[in-house]
């Protein structure tokens, strides 16, 4: 058997064997069902940390898994960590909450730590608070996106104008492309 030069599947050439035929489309159609599988697989995690915000950078711990396909992260943990052979197009999501009785600030930042182009940073500023039914909120939130291989990491920060009593953080991981 022969294989195809991108893929590697296993197909039949002119010198097999027609006994052999069954084993060798199985062969073809598992190597074609596993290469769709991992190129189309959601490939994510959600995680939850109640950092308090202060005035200068925090590092976020994520203390929840909500939902971890590859082992990303450990709870407890600040580093996501992008698995072997799980490199690609990632999109991360950022959501920091307090709930204030006084003019803040909050900020967040996602530090992407690669290989290819070091350490890189995204950082959302938010101004004003939001009067829900339930009180008066603070919600900063980011999306960004990010090229990153196996070994790569992501890591949140958070600060706020002035100490906030408490905050909650969730980050929700992507992958999006390869």
């Amino acid at each position: 058997m022969t294989a195809t030069p991108i893929y590697g599947w296993p197909t039949p050439d002119g010198t097999d064997l027609v006994s052999d035929a069954p084993a060798q489309f199985w062969a073809l159609a598992t190597g074609i069902e596993d290469t769709v599988n991992d190129n189309t697989r959601r490939i994510a995690g959600r995680w939850t940390g109640a950092t308090g915000l202060v005035a200068g950078w925090t590092l976020v711990t994520w203390t929840a898994e909500t939902e971890d396909t590859d082992g990303f992260l450990t709870p407890s943990a600040t580093t996501v960590t992008i698995p072997a052979g799980l490199g690609g197009l990632y999109q991360a999501h950022v959501r920091v909450n307090t709930l204030l009785t006084t003019s803040v600030t909050p900020e967040v930042a996602i530090r992407w730590t690669t290989a290819a182009f070091g350490q890189l940073y995204d950082v959302q500023r938010y101004v004003n608070n939001t009067n829900y039914l339930l009180g008066s909120y603070a919600r900063c939130n980011i999306n960004a996106t990010q090229d990153l291989a196996p070994g790569d990491t992501i890591e949140i920060y958070s600060k706020c104008s002035s100490n906030a009593a408490s905050a909650t953080q969730e980050l929700i991981i992507s992958r999006i492309g390869l």
